[in-house]
């Protein structure tokens, strides 16, 4: 892999940059990915949008200070991702994240300076501690967000719609049993201001005709103005 001639990138001026990384594939050179992260960094500057498939092996994170958009993810959720904690991306808008390690995720998006408007967090199984991390660590000017929600957190996301009044989307991927009615409760109680909010939301059981009617009344009293199903 080391054959490749990374002086090819001198001249280049890189704004979208996707590292993609396969462990299952016996793909993962830690040599390799060394020296093109240090190739890459040289070019910090231009890079505004960055994906990575695992924890980077350099400090590259830290050089890009010009960061619109990044999205981590990693296929074991044993990684640990330590160089997200004292990160400071002041002008990221976008961050997607996917079987990441909590505790540094949410140290992120503090040290975001309150740019971030869309956040997108896909943790399966994650527990009820680690969802008051997220919900709570999540800045105000958010406007997208995409999260798991437990029923044990009902009232964090309440805080989090009352602080968060720029919000127009919530996709939520359900977890456990929800009151959806005091959901729908929580949605207008906690945005009086607020236009109509687009709600996406997965549900693993189908909903009954209850759930339908319930849906259709906040529809025609303004609290959502389109809520997609997924069965």
């Amino acid at each position: 892999m080391l054959g490749f001639d990374f002086s090819l990138f001198n001249n280049i001026s890189f704004f979208k940059v996707s590292f993609l990384t396969s462990y299952d594939e016996g793909a993962h050179d830690i040599l390799f990915c060394e020296v093109l992260e240090n190739s890459l960094i040289k070019h910090a500057n231009t890079i505004q949008h960055f994906k990575i498939t695992k924890q980077p092996t350099t400090q590259i994170l830290s050089y890009l200070i010009n960061l619109r958009g990044l999205e981590l993810a990693s296929d074991f959720y044993n990684e640990k991702w330590h160089c997200l904690e004292n990160l400071s991306t002041h002008f990221l808008q976008i961050l997607r994240a996917r079987r990441v390690s909590i505790k540094p995720l949410a140290r992120l998006i503090e040290n975001t300076s309150g740019y971030l408007t869309e956040f997108t967090i896909n943790n399966e199984g994650g527990n009820t501690l680690n969802n008051r991390i997220i919900i709570q660590a999540i800045c105000k000017n958010l406007k997208y967000l995409k999260l798991s929600l437990r029923s044990a957190n009902i009232l964090e996301l309440e805080k989090l719609l009352i602080n968060c009044q720029y919000l127009e989307g919530l996709y939520i991927l359900k977890i456990d049993a929800i009151d959806w009615g005091n959901l729908f409760e929580i949605l207008a109680k906690s945005s009086p201001n607020r236009h109509p909010m687009l709600l996406h939301f997965i549900q693993i059981l189908q909903f009954g005709l209850e759930h339908k009617n319930l849906i259709e009344k906040y529809k025609e009293e303004g609290i959502v103005k389109f809520c997609l199903q997924y069965f």
